[in-house]
C-alpha cells in the first residue's frame, strides 16, 4: 500500500510540474490575440497549445471542447487558463497519451458553477435539457474524441469536428464512431 501511495504522489507532482511547464510555453502561443472557437485541433495555433506531454492535434479535443463550450456559453476563457485548470485536476489520462478523463471534465464544469447531466450510452435521448454539451464517442480508428456542440434551429452544430451533422444520430453515423456519452452544460449556475 505504501509503494502504490508513493507512486500516486510521484505522478500527481510529475503533473503539476508538467502543467507549470506547459503554462509557461502556452503563454507565449496563445498571447496570439482570440482564437474564437476552435474547429479544427490539428491547425495552428491550436495544434502547437501544450497538454500534458503532447501537443494539442495529438490529444487536445477534451480540452478544446470545454474551450468551446465556455465560449458558446458566453463565458470568455483563454486556452492556456482552460488547458491549467483541467491540467490541475489531473485531466489527463497516462500523461495525456490516452487523452482526457470525462469524470475531470464534469468536475471542472461544476467547479466553474455550471450544472451538468451525464447522458451515458443513450444516444437516442442525447441531448437532454440543454443547449449546450460536450459529445464523447469512439471514432472507427478506436480512440476517444470530444466535441462540443450547441442546439441551433436546424438541429445541432458540432464544433472541433470537420463533419457537419443536425443530430447525434447523423453524426455518429457520419463519423462511422459509437456514442459514449453526452454531457449537458446549463448556463444557469447552481446553488
Amino acid at each position: 500500500m505504501r509503494f502504490f501511495i508513493i507512486v500516486l504522489l510521484i505522478y500527481v507532482l510529475v503533473q503539476y510540474i508538467i502543467s507549470a511547464v506547459n503554462y509557461v510555453k502556452n503563454i507565449k502561443l496563445d498571447s496570439y490575440g482570440d482564437f474564437g472557437l476552435i474547429e479544427n485541433q490539428r491547425s495552428k495555433p491550436a495544434s502547437d497549445l501544450r497538454f500534458a506531454l503532447k501537443n494539442s492535434g495529438y490529444n487536445g479535443c477534451g480540452w478544446i471542447a470545454c474551450y468551446n463550450a465556455f465560449l458558446l456559453l458566453d463565458k470568455q476563457i483563454l486556452p492556456r487558463n482552460a488547458i491549467l485548470m483541467l491540467e490541475l485536476l489531473l485531466t489527463p489520462v497516462c500523461l495525456g497519451f490516452l487523452g482526457t478523463n470525462p469524470l475531470s471534465i464534469v468536475l471542472f464544469l461544476k467547479l466553474c458553477g455550471y450544472r451538468v447531466k451525464l447522458n451515458i450510452l443513450k444516444q437516442e435521448s442525447a441531448p437532454c435539457d440543454s443547449n449546450v454539451g460536450i459529445l464523447l464517442y469512439m471514432t472507427r480508428r478506436r480512440r476517444a474524441h470530444y466535441v462540443a456542440y450547441q442546439k441551433t434551429e436546424g438541429g445541432l452544430e458540432f464544433h472541433n469536428s470537420l463533419v457537419k451533422c443536425s443530430s447525434f444520430t447523423e453524426y455518429i453515423d457520419r463519423v462511422s464512431g459509437k456514442f459514449i456519452m453526452s454531457i449537458d452544460i446549463s448556463s444557469k449556475k447552481h446553488n
